[in-house]
C-alpha cells in the first residue's frame, strides 16, 4: 500500500474517492444480500452491523441489536 504523505494532492483526493465508492459497494452488498449476515465485535461478540434478512430473521430492530453482546439476545441473564 502506498504512503500516502508522499502523493500529490490530486492523487491522494483520488485514492480517497476510489476507497469511499469501494466502501459503498461492500455495504450495498451487505446491505442487499438475499442471506443473513452479522458482523461481531470482541470476545463478548458485540453486534456491530446485521443486514435486513438477519433482523427479519432474529425478529428486531437494529436499536434492538447493535452495541450489544449476542449473549444477552441468546441468554437474557447473561452478565
Amino acid at each position: 500500500m502506498q504512503d500516502l504523505t508522499a502523493i500529490s494532492g490530486s492523487a491522494k483526493q483520488q485514492n480517497f474517492s476510489s476507497i469511499k465508492y469501494a466502501e459503498q459497494q461492500i455495504r450495498n452488498l451487505f446491505f442487499h444480500a438475499p442471506v443473513a449476515i452479522q458482523i461481531l465485535k470482541g470476545p463478548d461478540f458485540v453486534y456491530e452491523l446485521a443486514n435486513k434478512r438477519s433482523l427479519e430473521i432474529m425478529g428486531k430492530t437494529e436499536e434492538q441489536i447493535i452495541g450489544r453482546s449476542v449473549h444477552t439476545k441468546l441468554y437474557p441473564t447473561y452478565g
